[in-house]
């Protein structure tokens, strides 16, 4: 496995990579990067490959990079077969593909927990579906970002994620959180890094969905008890699927016990947030737990008392991902109030991001682009956010003009 320097090339691919391309920056890094937005702050950063048809068209994308070592964030789980393909031409800095098929079997990762005596949700096989009384949710199999998931009801029995393959999880009404870890290998306790309130079918981004994903909050503070908790499936899962590197649990807090919902084995989208805060590069860290051979020992990885991670928080920053209301196209350039806050000082939170080119068609439903805040508390930040989601302007054919100001 080739050892990353300073400087050294990192190939980044996934269906959005802006934030991983600037942690790479933050690291030390330089990054070659394939997606399928190809954002205007992305080209203004690194070398881009845009993919046309992500992501089907990423290994033609990518035919001309040299073999040099490589990450996936987003979207690229739902695709093992993908993952081993381009693990066999370049070295994965990540979950292999045989890791990436277990740990998204939702029976495998319940069987995990209840081996564990944790929390863990009852999951029903498609064959039997269970009762449409509304204690269910129907889910697909390869979604991403809340994609396609839906309370089972009645309304709901010729839903469009029941023609491809999914499942059901037993529903709890809670909160939305997630905590983000980098694991070491098998035979070490992962790093319990931060958690983030996660932001779900928020109405000023326009969300597509009641389940789509938004953005997140972090870090976000929780019951001691139930960050014991989510450490402890964390480190439960991390140990059974010998994971490594950064990656994501999802839950819902119901009076203070965390259900896992989801694992993501990947780059998330609260790594930004939780390197701004603790100005510390995670994806460094991440390269490091990923190209070591063998694990490094535990007496070399610090790890902060679980008790600690969301009580130490003097301020949150929080990310919220603007959604097209209407089938639009992008007209406004590139913004210039950002300067070189975005371009060249990837320590500085910006305004906005994942700006599209302009000319770039933005269909309903989908992302235009995402803006920050930092405040002194969750409530306050989302105040922030929701108020830099409200400044957008369309002509009279529906054009996207400009982006929300530096408010």
């Amino acid at each position: 496995m080739p050892v990353l320097h300073p400087n050294s090339p990192l190939l980044i691919v996934g269906a959005s990579v802006r934030s991983a391309a600037q942690s790479a920056l933050r690291a030390g890094f330089s990054p070659v990067c394939a997606d399928a937005f190809a954002d205007a702050d992305l080209r203004a950063c690194a070398h881009v490959l845009p993919v046309a048809d992500f992501p089907n068209g990423l290994s033609a994308a990518i035919a001309g990079v040299p073999v040099i070592p490589w990450i996936y964030t987003g979207g690229l789980e739902n695709h093992p077969a993908l993952l081993g393909r381009l693990s066999r031409e370049r070295p994965l800095l990540g979950n292999s593909a045989n890791t990436v098929r277990q740990v998204r079997n939702p029976r495998r990762v319940a069987s995990v927990l209840q081996s564990a005596k944790l929390p863990a949700l009852e999951i029903r096989s498609p064959r039997i579906p269970p009762p449409r009384d509304g204690t269910w949710v129907l889910k697909p199999r390869m979604g991403s970002a809340g994609r396609g998931v839906v309370v089972w009801t009645p309304a709901h029995r010729d839903h469009a994620t029941r023609s491809e393959p999914h499942y059901f999880q037993q529903r709890v009404a809670g909160a939305e959180y997630s905590a983000l870890f980098l694991a070491h290998g098998p035979d070490v306790e992962p790093t319990l890094i931060g958690i983030s309130r996660q932001l779900i079918g928020i109405s000023a981004a326009n969300a597509p969905t009641a389940t789509a994903w938004c953005g997140n909050l972090a870090p976000a503070r929780v019951d001691p008890s139930t960050e014991r908790t989510m450490y402890a499936v964390g480190a439960a899962v991390a140990g059974a699927f010998a994971l490594r590197g950064l990656f994501g649990c999802d839950f819902l807090i119901a009076d203070g016990i965390p259900w896992l919902t989801e694992i993501n084995p990947r780059y998330t989208g609260s790594v930004e947030l939780f390197e701004w805060h603790q100005r510390r590069s995670w994806l460094r860290d991440h390269v490091l737990a990923t190209q070591v051979e063998p694990p490094v020992s535990a007496s070399t990885v610090p790890r902060e008392p679980v008790e600690s991670v969301s009580r130490s928080a003097a301020s949150v920053i929080g990310k919220l991902i603007i959604y097209a209301t209407r089938d639009t196209v992008y007209q406004g350039g590139f913004p210039a109030q950002l300067g070189s806050a975005v371009v060249n000082d990837f320590w500085t939170v910006p305004n906005i991001a994942d700006i599209p080119a302009t000319g770039q068609p933005i269909p309903a439903g989908t992302p235009i682009c995402t803006v920050f805040g930092v405040a002194n508390d969750e409530e306050s930040c989302l105040g922030i956010l929701t108020a830099r989601a409200t400044d957008f302007h369309y002509d009279a054919n529906g054009d996207l003009l400009h982006l929300p100001g530096a408010r």
